[in-house]
């Protein structure tokens, strides 16, 4: 009951923006400042480290906006979720307009795991394979080329959770 109550509330904001889009920021109008733009950094093993710059939705509003509002993102830059708990979030691209890799991210800085390649406008939900208090949405591509897979420590540049 508890896991239907949390997807009912995270529909509910989603419909809400879905009804209100043009009360969604247009997030990537804002400019990202080289080494003062917030990141994630993720540790592979036997590679280099791979850094995305974050934009982080903070509020119920920014997470359910997302990135609803756009078309497209730069390479390495991404949309940080802060959820408001740790939970197994179910999570879906109805809104999104290109595809993207979800990255779920545990409250001790771990990947849960990674949906690749989550295509765009698709009802279809997507589960983590456990419990996770972060999603990182980057560009469909990015978590293969760069090594990320589950249980990989990373770490927040420039900001706190």
């Amino acid at each position: 009951m508890e896991r239907f109550f949390a997807c009912l509330v995270v529909v509910q904001s989603l419909a809400a923006c879905a009804d209100d889009a043009a009360s969604c920021p247009a997030l990537f109008d804002l400019a990202l400042d080289g080494a003062r733009t917030p990141a994630v950094a993720f540790e592979p093993d036997g590679l280099p480290e791979a850094r995305v710059r974050v934009l982080i939705a903070r509020s119920q509003h920014e997470i359910a906006c997302g990135l609803s509002t756009v078309d497209g993102i730069p390479a390495d830059v991404g949309m940080l979720f802060m959820l408001p708990s740790t939970y197994d979030w179910i999570i879906n691209t109805e809104d999104n307009l290109f595809p993207i890799d979800m990255i779920f991210i545990r409250s001790n800085l771990t990947v849960v795991s990674v949906i690749a390649g989550a295509e765009a406008q698709s009802a279809a939900p997507r589960f983590a394979t456990g419990p996770s208090h972060y999603l990182l949405e980057v560009n469909a591509g990015w978590a293969a080329a760069n090594g990320v897979v589950a249980d990989m420590p990373l770490r927040f540049d420039g900001f706190s959770p």
